[in-house]
C-alpha cells in the first residue's frame, strides 16, 4: 500500500459526524449498561428492541476497529491477511443487516434507538459488494426521514454511495477521491454540480467546498510526514463558494 493511499472515505464521514469512529467502543459499553436491565423482544413503553440495538452497536464497534487499523495501524498490522479479515467481517455484517432488514424493514430510531439506527446505516454504507441491497435500504430510508426516525444527511450519503457503486453520478458530493500529489480531496462526478450546495443544505449538510477543505486538511494531518517528504507543506484549500466541480 502506498503510504498516502486514501482510506475509505466513509471513515472521514464518521469522524466528521461527531467522531463516531473514535467512540464506538464507549458507545457499546454505554448501550449494554443502559439496556442490561431491559427485557429482550422490545421495551413495551418505547417499542425499542434493546437486544437488537446492542447487537448493531457492537457490530459497528468492530467495523470501526477494523477501519481505524486501516487508518492508523502500522505496516505490520495492515497485511494482506488483515484486509481479508476486514472484508470477511464486513461481508458477515452485510449478511446480518440484510436479515434484519428483511425481518423488520429499516431499523429507525423508533425501533432500535438513534445510536443503533446510525450503526445500521454505517454498516450498510460498507456493504459495497451488494449495491442492490444498499439501494433498497436507501429507498426505505426516504419514509423514515419523513417520519423523523432517520437522518436526511445519512440518506444523502447512502444515496451517493449507491450511485457511485452503480456507475452513476452522485447527487450530494459525499463520495470522494484524493489527489495525492496536491493533498486535495475531490468529489466523484456530480449530477448538476451547480446546484449541489442547495441540495446539501436541504438535508443539513455544509457547503461542498467546506466539506472538501475539511477533508483535505484531515487527510493531510493524518499523513503530514509523508506529504512533507514529497514537498507538500499544506493541504489544498478551495476558495469560498467554489462550484467548479
Amino acid at each position: 500500500m502506498h503510504p498516502l493511499d486514501p482510506v475509505r472515505v466513509e471513515l472521514f464521514e464518521v469522524i466528521k459526524m461527531k467522531l463516531k469512529a473514535l467512540s464506538c467502543f464507549m458507545c457499546t459499553l454505554l448501550m449494554v449498561a443502559v439496556l442490561c436491565g431491559c427485557r429482550s423482544g422490545g421495551d413495551k413503553e418505547t417499542g425499542i428492541d434493546p437486544s437488537l440495538a446492542a447487537e448493531l452497536v457492537e457490530m459497528c464497534a468492530l467495523d470501526q476497529q477494523m477501519e481505524m487499523i486501516a487508518v492508523n495501524g502500522s505496516d505490520e498490522d495492515r497485511t494482506k491477511e488483515f484486509y481479508e479479515k476486514k472484508q470477511n467481517i464486513q461481508d458477515n455484517h452485510a449478511a446480518r443487516c440484510k436479515q434484519i432488514f428483511e425481518q423488520i424493514g429499516y431499523p429507525g430510531s423508533d425501533k432500535v434507538g438513534a445510536e443503533a439506527s446510525e450503526a445500521f446505516w454505517l454498516l450498510v454504507q460498507h456493504s459495497d459488494s451488494d449495491p442492490v441491497f444498499q439501494e433498497r435500504v436507501a429507498e426505505a430510508m426516504i419514509l423514515e426521514v419523513e417520519r423523523g426516525t432517520a437522518s436526511g444527511a445519512k440518506l444523502a450519503y447512502l444515496t451517493d454511495r449507491v450511485r457511485t457503486n452503480t456507475g452513476r453520478k452522485q447527487v450530494y458530493g459525499t463520495q470522494l477521491d484524493f489527489d495525492l500529489e496536491s493533498a486535495r480531496a475531490m468529489p466523484k462526478p456530480i449530477e448538476h454540480p451547480r446546484g449541489v450546495d442547495e441540495r446539501r443544505e436541504a438535508v443539513g449538510l455544509e457547503p461542498l467546498w467546506v466539506y472538501m477543505n475539511d477533508t483535505s486538511l484531515m487527510h493531510y494531518e493524518m499523513n503530514k510526514e509523508q506529504y512533507k517528504s514529497i514537498g507538500i507543506q499544506s493541504a489544498w484549500v478551495y476558495e469560498e463558494g467554489y462550484l467548479g466541480w
